[in-house]
């Protein structure tokens, strides 16, 4: 099968093409749904990660549903809050691959992050120290997991203990790891 085709069924597996794409092609990845065709096609084209980035994911001891998750988001969002995340979404893809100054604002975000925070109170909080630190985060799709990005080879200090005293295993996921392992980071569209 092309990469197109296994695209195509791993995400009609998966509902969405966003992990299903990463999985396939590896490394981080732009994803999307063409609904006008029925059933939907889906697609996606790898991004190449500016070699600075390092990646550092926090994977906590809790679990969480992401259908638990998803229905703590809003049926309806305002039209200042979409314009932002539509705006932080083109700005990752230029802090991802070649301005990786712009992380941190590129990864701030409205629309899902503050909704979900009461279900994972611990990644929240994880969140918020590591941006307090200076460090680009993100929870991972619908979480608990937080994704922390640098363009250092190690986190802050701080960043590690307050991460292993709360249950979070965390540990460095090089770019080129990522892409030999078949893992990746999804930006979703």
């Amino acid at each position: 099968m092309s990469q197109e085709q296994l695209i195509q069924l791993a995400s009609e597996f998966e509902g969405h093409p966003d992990n299903a794409s990463a999985s396939v092609l590896g490394g981080a990845v732009v994803s999307w749904t063409d609904v006008r065709t029925e059933p939907p096609t889906y697609a996606a084209v790898p991004l190449r990660l500016h070699p600075d980035i390092h990646l550092f994911p926090g994977i906590p001891q809790v679990r969480s549903s992401t259908a638990e998750t998803r229905v703590l988001l809003p049926a309806q969002v305002s039209h200042q809050a979409a314009g932002f995340n539509l705006s932080r979404a083109a700005l990752l893809v230029v802090a991802l691959t070649a301005r990786p100054d712009l992380l941190m604002a590129a990864t701030e975000d409205l629309l899902h992050q503050p909704q979900r925070a009461p279900a994972m109170p611990a990644s929240a909080e994880y969140l918020q120290m590591l941006r307090r630190c200076g460090v680009p985060a993100v929870l991972s799709g619908a979480g608990p997991a937080v994704l922390a990005f640098s363009t250092d080879a190690e986190l802050p200090a701080e960043a590690v203990a307050f991460g292993a005293a709360n249950g979070f295993t965390v540990s460095e996921m090089g770019v080129g790891e990522a892409v030999r392992w078949g893992s990746g980071v999804a930006v979703r569209g």
